[in-house]
This record gives C-alpha cells, structure tokens and sequence, in this order.
C-alpha cells in the first residue's frame, strides 16, 4: 500500500496543494516529495484540524475488520478521510462520513470528484 499513497501523493501534488506529515517521508529523493513533506507530528489532532481532506490507508487492503485510529483520528478532527484499507468498512463506519478511495477508476478520476465537492 505504500506505492499507492506515493502515487497518490505525487498525483496530488502536480494538481492541487497537499501537505504531507509522518516519519521517514524525509528519505525519498523526489522533488514533490520534498516539497510537500511538513515534517513528523506530535498531536495528529492539532495539524489535521487544519484540513479539509486527510488521506488514510491502512498498512493493508484485505484484512476484514482491520480498522486503526487512522481513520478516527481525522473524523475527530473534522477531516473528511480518504480512505482505503479493511475491506468491510462500511460495517464499522456508515458510507457517508469517508470518502472509499476504491470507488475510484484512477487518482484523477479522485482529484476531480473531491475538486467538485461543495461545502456543507
């Protein structure tokens, strides 16, 4: 999972403003990388309260019931997560409080809808 959240972030990061927090991000010799990359956190709640979007994949895709504090974490910050990890997660969070980054053909096809979005 960790080629796609670098292949989402450079996708992102060409198109539209991100910012990208956590460890070891420093290690990657890429110019967007470098760009984007704000440094590691100590309290997620306080930089994430920031955002509109918090991107959020698990370590893994195909663990049933494999739901971390990731996804909570942005939710108790007013973030909207784009999510993607345990395959049934509809059965611990309704649908319409995160953003199923699966439901999506390509990382544009993504950028595009969350583009679209208007407030609430």
């Amino acid at each position: 999972m960790y080629r796609e959240r670098i292949r989402l972030l450079l996708d992102i990061g060409v198109l539209a403003p991100i910012d990208l927090y956590g460890r070891g991000w420093d290690r990657f010799d890429n110019k967007i990388i470098r760009i984007i990359y704000k440094g590691e956190i100590e309290l997620k709640e306080s930089v994430l309260r920031n955002y509109k979007y918090a991107i959020i994949f698990e370590n893994s895709n195909n663990e049933p019931g494999g739901v971390t504090e990731k996804i909570f974490d942005a939710m108790a910050a007013g973030c909207v997560p784009i999510y993607w990890g345990a395959p049934d997660i509809s059965k611990y969070i309704p649908e319409n409080c995160f953003v199923d980054y699966t439901k999506f053909k390509s990382n544009s096809e993504l950028i595009k809808y969350l583009s679209e979005v208007s407030e609430i």
